[in-house]
This record gives structure tokens, sequence and C-alpha cells, in this order.
């Protein structure tokens, strides 16, 4: 469990960065020039897309990824299931 909260915190972490970076607005705009943007461009334009594309698959993963819980076989002594009386 813990690993999967540092992988929520560090998708949380990438978000606040980039809501606070705006890489959207780094490039030339307007007129259809974004058409013409190189692949970093694009990466970086679109990058609340790929974001919220990366926050769906981590929630799949997280739902959908069976628990390593080992259930034990033991019953607690109070239980009543001791043979031993008292």
């Amino acid at each position: 469990r813990r690993t999967r909260r540092r992988g929520v915190a560090v998708l949380a972490g990438a978000g606040a960065v980039l809501f606070v970076a705006g890489p959207q607005w780094w490039w030339p705009r307007g007129g259809e020039v974004e058409r013409h943007w190189s692949f970093l461009q694009q990466l970086t334009g679109n990058g609340y897309v790929l974001l919220g594309l990366a926050v769906l698959v981590a929630a799949l993963l997280v739902r959908f990824t069976p628990r390593d819980d080992v259930v034990s076989g033991a019953v607690p002594v109070r239980a009543g299931a001791s043979p031993r009386r008292g």
C-alpha cells in the first residue's frame, strides 16, 4: 500500500507542477500554428490531456491490481477456538 500512495503522490505532484508551469502557453498559438508544432511542443502543449490519461490508467491499475494481503488461518486465542478451558 505504501508504494501505491507514493505513486499517487508523484502523480499529484506532477499535476501541480504542470498546473503551475502552464506549458500550453509556452509555444506560438492561434491561427492554426499548432498544426506545425514539433513533437516536443505537442507533448508539452497536450500535457493536461496526457496527465488525465495517466490518472485514468493509475486509477485502473489501483482498482484492478490484486492485493498481496495474506490472510492467516490463525484464530485469536480469545475467539473460543482453543481446546483448553479457561
